[in-house]
């Protein structure tokens, strides 16, 4: 549990992985820094395993493992996040062509469900603001905006989605704002990809869309 105020910031001598097994963690406030391998990563856990932010911030991370894992959080193997608040900013992921969201990375059976919190000028080699690996997601409100890929591996701005499964689904709707999300190789807005489009469903297309230059 993380409370209101303080700060959490990662000796880079230690990995600072989250204990396995089935674990809640509720984040209220404080701010995650410093992280070498993302602010939050956890991985191998059983199902059960939940972690709720509802406040706080998450900046100023990196990512550089092997296997590309998230400079935000980085959850991987039947672990669920739900995002009601705070926020997820100025995380990066960097490993060649395996490194993939900036903000938030999900791989392997996970699901996440966003009704708010800002996820904001992220930076990934694919999937800026998130990226999403054979997981579900649902992203019902909140705010996904001015997230970007870089070099030129870049591509996939603010959302990057891939499923082979109907276990894993996409869903957008409600209020959520996806915006000014681009593609760092030619600075086109790209606030999604998908692979696996069967298995994505978008309540209304207009929530992609682009309302000033990259630069801003």
């Amino acid at each position: 549990y993380i409370a209101k105020n303080g700060l959490w910031h990662h000796d880079p001598t230690n990995t600072h992985k989250l204990a396995q097994g089935e674990i809640s963690y509720y984040i209220q406030g404080g701010l995650i820094t410093g992280g070498t391998q993302g602010g939050i990563t956890s991985f191998g856990a059983s199902i059960g395993n939940d972690i709720t932010l509802n406040g706080g911030t998450i900046a100023g991370n990196i990512n550089t493992d092997i296997n590309g894992g998230g400079g935000g959080i980085s959850l991987s193997s039947c672990i669920s996040l739900t995002m009601t608040g705070g926020a997820i900013f100025a995380n990066y992921s960097h490993y060649g062509d395996r490194g993939g969201g900036g903000g938030i990375r999900l791989l392997d059976q996970c699901k996440f469900k966003m009704t708010g919190g800002l996820i904001f000028r992220n930076y990934a080699n694919q999937g800026g603001g998130i990226a999403i690996r054979d997981s579900s997601a649902t992203l019902l409100g909140g705010k996904i905006i001015r997230n970007k890929t870089l070099g030129d591996r870049g591509s996939h701005g603010g959302l990057d989605f891939i499923s082979s499964s109907e276990k894993n689904l996409l869903v957008i709707g409600g209020d959520i704002i996806i915006t000014n999300n681009y593609n760092g190789l030619d600075d086109s807005n790209l606030g999604l990809n998908t692979i696996g489009a069967n298995y994505c469903f978008i309540s209304d297309i207009s929530k992609f869309r682009n309302e000033d230059s990259a630069e801003n």
